[in-house]
């Protein structure tokens, strides 16, 4: 099990455990859906990191948020979990129903 599953630190202290091939997206929202949503960027281990980031074991996350920032489309394509996958596919689909 362990050769599939990487774990990362928080700045808190607290460790997610995360499938092997996780990037930072299904990180932030596998802390919170809100987190993912408002995510601005992201520092690994105290360096900017790209939202593409493939997180290793041992790494220190720091989600980066703001209060008007927004999911992009391009996020799905570095989304790598199933659930993070359909939270941003819940999130855009909902977005387009209201433009209509």
């Amino acid at each position: 099990m362990l050769g599939k599953r990487v774990f990362v630190f928080l700045r808190d202290g607290k460790i997610l455990n995360l499938s092997r091939g996780a990037t930072v997206i299904d990180a932030a929202f596998q802390i919170h859906t809100e987190v993912g949503m408002r995510m601005c960027g992201v520092e690994i281990n105290g360096e900017p990191a790209a939202l593409s980031y493939e997180l290793r074991n041992g790494d220190m996350v720091s989600v980066l948020t703001s209060p008007d920032a927004r999911p992009e489309t391009e996020w799905m394509r570095f989304a790598t979990s199933r659930s993070t996958r359909a939270k941003l596919r819940t999130y855009f689909r909902d977005n387009q129903r209201k433009a209509l």
